[in-house]
């Protein structure tokens, strides 16, 4: 008799006689009831080009998202994509801020500045950097209420741009690429 596999009813038939003897497998010897699910998926995704040149945080445009828990007690799996065009000794610092609260940074350490990402392409206009965030947050939040998840960034010195080289000279040999920032609530 051949093996069977039914995804509608969740059954397998045409098992050996002589196999596992009937309830040795079962949901709970395979942790299905246990398993941590999806509840709800938000995404941005920035495709246009835009410099940055403060010493100061800023909100980068169109890299923020907003995602409303389904459920108590759930974690937010954050992924952040961001392609950064530097130029000269400056470097770019982005971090992941959730409403007004810094999360996934480093520590503090004298005058250094706390980020989740650095970024340095060295002397030319026509080097772009492509760096990712992922963390898994366990935001304090009521069941109903909106968490927004947004990535900042600061330089210390030249302009940086999201998504294109600082030259962006209209040449085959420059790109414009794109940048996203997606949350998913993971059930506790």
């Amino acid at each position: 008799m051949a093996l069977t596999l039914n995804g509608n009813t969740n059954t397998i038939s045409g098992l050996a006689v002589g196999g596992l003897p009937d309830g040795v497998v079962d949901t709970d010897t395979l942790a299905v009831a246990n398993r941590s699910k999806i509840l709800n998926v938000e995404s941005t995704t920035k495709t246009d080009s835009e410099g940055y040149d403060s010493q100061s945080w800023d909100d980068v445009s169109g890299l923020s998202v907003s995602i409303t828990p389904l459920a108590a007690n759930s974690k937010i799996m954050v992924f952040v994509h961001i392609n950064i065009g530097a130029r000269n000794d400056s470097q770019a610092m982005c971090k992941l801020v959730r409403g007004s609260q810094d999360i996934c940074v480093g520590n503090a350490a004298s005058n250094r500045t706390r980020a989740s990402l650095e970024s340095h392409t060295g002397g030319d206009n026509h080097g772009q950097e492509g760096h990712a965030i992922n963390h898994l947050d366990t935001p304090p939040y009521s069941v109903g209420a909106t968490l927004t998840y947004k990535i900042q960034i600061r330089v210390t010195g030249n302009t940086h741009k999201i998504n294109s080289t600082n030259g962006d000279a209209d040449q085959t040999y420059e790109s414009r690429t794109a940048s996203s920032i997606t949350v998913m609530e993971v059930a506790a």
